[in-house]
């Protein structure tokens, strides 16, 4: 069947992405991280031949969409298992599309991008995600972390939370707040998966025994809270 002439008018158009997909592309943070270790290449050609998986799925959202061919590539090369790309997704891009997947019947899905972590899958079908890596600043976080160190409002007991996209610097995060905070109790890190701004509710208030008193929050939007 032939696309009509407005379904062809309408792939030429370009696609305007706000400031957080412009910078969680590979592209934007290439002077830090390598390609193989933006999409996490030897960990995931180690779990393909661990799991000795067959029909395999990458879904791309639309910032990652790029890179696509290359990811395959380099996985097909190293694993010799036929692999399929997945984009325009039925659902919201953060979700995996278990409805466009399913047309290869795969063991073994990869979503690469911002996602919600929703609990939609089979549990037959490994679901393996991949995130943006945004550059973490380490000296501006820590001058952050040394101002509230003097703050009075600042209570003994935190959590720090992190965006999928600082989650990789999970440790390197932590163990700077354990050194400008050490009169501190750190309780846990977490990946954050609602804005706190507006969703201040949806983290827990106390983590086993312990209440949470205030929370650092690592995020694209603004650093540190």
């Amino acid at each position: 069947m032939q696309s009509s002439k407005a379904e062809l008018e309408a792939l030429k158009q370009p696609v305007a992405l706000d400031d957080y997909y412009l910078q969680a592309s590979y592209g934007a943070n290439q002077d830090h991280i390598t390609f193989e270790e933006y999409y996490e290449i030897p960990y995931l050609v180690d779990l393909i031949k661990a799991q000795n998986f067959n029909k395999i799925v990458l879904q791309f959202t639309n910032e990652f969409l790029i890179d696509s061919v290359r990811v395959k590539d380099l996985l097909e090369k190293q694993t010799d298992k036929k692999i399929f790309i997945l984009s325009d997704s039925t659902k919201a891009s953060c979700c995996v599309d278990m409805v466009g997947a399913r047309h290869v019947n795969p063991d073994f899905v990869v979503h690469f991008g911002d996602a919600c972590l929703s609990d939609n899958t089979p549990s037959n079908i490994r679901i393996e995600y991949i995130f943006p890596k945004f550059k973490l600043d380490t000296a501006s976080f820590r001058d952050t972390l040394q101002t509230l160190n003097q703050d009075s409002r600042l209570k003994q007991n935190l959590i720090v939370l992190t965006d999928i996209m600082y989650y990789y610097k999970n440790e390197e995060a932590l163990k700077l707040v354990q050194e400008e905070l050490q009169d501190r109790s750190i309780l846990k890190t977490v990946i954050a998966k609602k804005d706190p701004v507006s969703e201040t509710d949806f983290f827990p208030l106390s983590f086993g025994n312990q209440k949470i008193e205030n929370k650092i929050y690592l995020s694209f939007l603004r650093q540190i809270y």
